[in-house]
Parts: C-alpha cells; structure tokens; sequence
C-alpha cells in the first residue's frame, strides 16, 4: 500500500508538471493546441460563408453589414442590395463635400444615409443649419421624394466624433481617453474622430456569434455562440440604458424595438421574443425581395386583424388617427 500511494504521488506530480508546462506554453501563439477561446480571432463572414451559403446570402441582404461602410474615394454604387434605399444613380455627399472627402457612410440601406468627413467626424448641421443627412422616404406616399435635411444644429462640423461603434461596427474597442489623450494609434485608420477600433464596419457575423478562427480549425469539436434571447437583440435595438421607451412629439422613436417589446405582454408573460417573430439574419425592411424570411410571424397570425382596428384614415407614416392610450 506505501508504494502504491508513493506510485500516485509521483503521478500527480508528473501531471501538475506537464499542465504547468502546457499553461506556459499557452501564451505561446505557436502551441496551437493549447488554444483557448481567448486565443480565437476574427475570420471574416466571408470565412463563414464558405460553410453557412444559405445564412450568409440573408445577412448580405439585410441591414446589419450596411451600419458603417468605408469609403474607398468613390461613390459606393454595387456595394449596397440593389432593392435596398441607396440609389444606383449615386446622390452627392452633404456640406459641398466630394465623395474623396468621405471616409465612411452611416447607414444607406432602407432609410438615411449620414457621412463620416475626411478626419472621422460625423457631418452635421451646425448653425449655419446645412443639410447633412439624406431620408430615402422609401414607399412613404406623402413624400415621394427623397430629400437632404439637417442633421445636429447644435455641433459644428468637425466637431461631432463617431462613438457608435458598439452597434454599427464587429469588434468595437472604445477610446475613452480619445478626448484628452490626442494619441490617434488608438484611432481606426488614425482619423481622430473615430473614438475606438474595430474590425470591420457592420453588424457581421462574428459580432454576435464570437470570433471564429478556432471553429473554422476544428468546426465539430468547437462550437460558435447561439444566443437566441431577446437581451441579445436588446444590446444595440434600444435607446434608453434603463430600457424606458423615448417618445420625441408624441410618438416613439426609432431602433428600441427592445425597450417596446420589454414592456409589452410579450415580455411579461415570458413570450413570445425577438427571435420566435423575426429571423435575425434576414432582412424585415425588404422581406418581398431579399434572401431568407425576415418576418417568420406577422401580428395576425396570433391576433386576430378586426380586434385592432382604429378609425382613421390610409396614410404616412401612420395608418391609423391614435390616441395617447393606443
């Protein structure tokens, strides 16, 4: 029995040493087997798309890539879904800017479009109120046309830096000390009105599934993130960091579908969520002409049409005359 206790010992021993020198070994980048998902590192929804076609062709149709698009000296004519709200005859950037001038697009795809200027600020108004946004109005009967409008009278231009990153770009880093530190390497591209980093403009695939690279070398044994939930959703599709539902003129505003459904019966009697409704890599804007099915259930399919009809008249943005308590 004393030797075979010793002969244990012995074991423990060789095998706290041999993890030991694995754990060393893990800082190195050259001990692949000893990868941890802290290791793992952005691939590409190009990458993932090799395996996931189906998925993939929904996503580059929908809105999520089109949050934050570079600029590359021209106008971005094939790089948005030909159905989507960006014209195929390219409009002209705001503020007498060329589009040399431009480095990134906001948005583009179904509603407006706003500009990043040659330093990565956003464009804006000012006080001299000049138009530095672009509304699509697509399929809006009472404005048939699209139009320029301001955009923040109350920042000059080139002042105005752009700190969305954490829901228009994959793999945000925040600046915090932008401001006070003047140090651009932390900077993306070294333009100083981008306050952070990140990996590629757009909500891609890798933002909410996690960095891939050790999937792709081991897609069996490794497994990518699948949140269904409807916090998940709720991380950029809200507005108010208590999830209260913001109302400007009487009406809600835009992107906090979170805040809505959270208040609504569908959250307190613990359903249905975002993803029982929506597909989210599907486009809902375009559903008629994009890859995949954004809307899975409409509100009718649960509630019956007659028990929700208001008095009104057939219109934009509304369809009905509602009262406070609608």
């Amino acid at each position: 029995m004393r030797g075979y206790g010793f002969g244990v010992v012995l074991w423990l021993v060789a095998v706290t040493m041999a993890l030991t020198g694995c754990s060393e070994e893990c800082a190195n980048p050259d001990c692949p087997e000893c990868e941890t998902e802290d290791s793992a590192t952005f691939v590409g929804s190009a990458t993932c798309g090799n395996c996931h076609e189906a998925k993939h062709a929904e996503w580059s149709d929908s809105g999520h890539p089109y949050k934050l698009t570079k600029i590359e000296g021209e106008a971005p004519v094939g790089l948005f879904p030909e159905f989507s709200g960006y014209p195929m005859d390219p409009i002209a950037p705001p503020q007498g800017k060329t589009w040399e001038q431009v480095t990134y697009t906001i948005g583009g795809y179904g509603w407006k479009m706003r500009w990043l200027d040659e330093n990565g600020y956003i464009m804006t108004s000012g006080t001299a109120a000049l138009d530095a946004q672009y509304n699509f109005y697509a399929n809006a009967p009472d404005n048939p046309a699209p139009d320029y409008v301001t955009y923040h009278t109350d920042n000059e231009p080139g002042t105005k830096p752009y700190d969305c990153g954490g829901c228009h770009t994959t793999g945000w880093v925040a600046d915090d000390d932008a401001e006070d530190d003047g140090d651009l390497s932390d900077n993306q591209d070294g333009l100083p009105g981008i306050w952070g980093t990140f990996y590629a403009g757009g909500i891609h695939c890798e933002e909410c599934h996690g960095k891939g690279s050790l999937h792709v070398q081991d897609p069996t044994n490794v497994d990518m993130i699948v949140d269904r939930s409807s916090e998940l959703c709720g991380n950029c599709h809200t507005r108010d960091s208590r999830n209260r539902i913001a109302a400007s003129g009487g009406f809600i505003r835009h992107h906090e579908q979170y805040d809505e459904w959270l208040h609504s019966p569908h959250s307190l009697l613990g359903g249905p969520g975002c993803n029982d409704c929506h597909d989210p890599h599907a486009s809902v804007r375009f559903d008629a002409e994009a890859e995949g099915t954004g809307m899975l259930k409409t509100c009718t399919d649960c509630h019956a049409a007659e028990d929700y009809t208001l008095d009104g008249h057939d219109g934009w943005p509304h369809p009905a005359i509602p009262i406070c308590t609608d």
